[in-house]
């Protein structure tokens, strides 16, 4: 079986670093910012918009404080502290409450399995 790799693969120890996406609900239509709540914010929000198919699609694709490193077990590392008071509680559960979810993208690379033979 052949396998087709990307052309920048990684290493080991290589950074991995994680990305976040939009909030979005199955509830409702309304997306919004991952940073629209107090997660835990780098020092300078990038945004990664990588092609105009992703802007179309609505995603809001940007940088975390989250990283790894390629086969290099972690465990436990604090991103932040955060401390929330009445207001931001109230919006984390209204969130919650209307089915927000949200996504991280990492840069792992794509492969494809095909036929030898083609």
């Amino acid at each position: 079986m052949k396998v087709n790799w990307a052309s920048n693969c990684s290493m080991e120890g290589d950074p991995l670093k994680v990305k976040v996406n939009k909030l979005a609900s199955t509830r409702t239509q309304l997306p919004y910012s991952y940073y629209s709540l107090p997660y835990c914010k780098p020092d300078r929000i990038v945004d990664s918009a990588e092609n105009l198919g992703k802007v179309l699609r609505g995603d809001h694709i940007e940088n975390s404080v989250y990283e790894f490193r390629m086969r290099e077990p972690q465990m436990c590392n604090i991103a932040c502290h955060i401390v929330l008071n009445a207001k931001t509680e109230k919006e984390f559960k209204k969130k919650i409450d209307d089915g927000y979810q949200y996504l991280n993208v990492t840069g792992l690379n794509s492969f494809a399995f095909g036929n030898p033979r083609m």
